[in-house]
């Protein structure tokens, strides 16, 4: 099926929102969280976050976790600013278990390697008490284990 649709007089325009978020620090949740391996074979954890506040709320920032053991301070650092519990020693990572936690970021707009300015996430920090609680998320467990992504399967509505 073909649809007809005069353009006479419209002159194009952006969606609302285009284009990368500006400089800035934001709060956001974790929206997914996956396991991921480079193309070299590094392992890591893909983060999508949602920014939770603010003009650019419900946007996306994109960050991974490379777990090779130059990157682990910063990766320590990351889960910390989650509120995730880190042991000394050996410690599993759950991707699943960083879902709906809450930190700050701060972004910086970078060309990437074909000179498209993204957003990038250069730095986080842990949110305030009363930013990382929200009353109507599930605290999500401290060890970064598994969460029942369905809530409460006891309440009945």
């Amino acid at each position: 099926m073909a649809l007809t649709v005069n353009f006479s007089g419209v002159e194009a325009q952006a969606e609302p929102g285009a284009g990368p978020v500006p400089d800035g620090t934001y709060l956001v949740m974790v929206d997914e969280a996956g396991e991921k391996t480079s193309q070299k074979g590094t392992p890591g954890v893909s983060l999508r976050l949602k920014i939770l506040s603010g003009e650019f709320e419900g946007r996306p920032l994109f960050d991974d976790l490379w777990l090779t053991q130059n990157a682990l301070g910063y990766v320590l650092h990351r889960l910390q600013c989650l509120g995730v519990k880190v042991p000394a020693g050996e410690f599993t990572i759950q991707p699943q278990g960083l879902v709906n936690r809450r930190a700050r970021v701060i972004v910086r707009q970078e060309p990437d390697a074909k000179g498209v300015v993204r957003a990038r996430v250069k730095g986080w920090e842990p949110a305030s008490s009363q930013e990382a609680q929200d009353p109507f998320l599930a605290v999500p467990p401290a060890n970064g284990g598994h969460r029942d992504p369905q809530g409460d399967s006891d309440i009945p509505f």
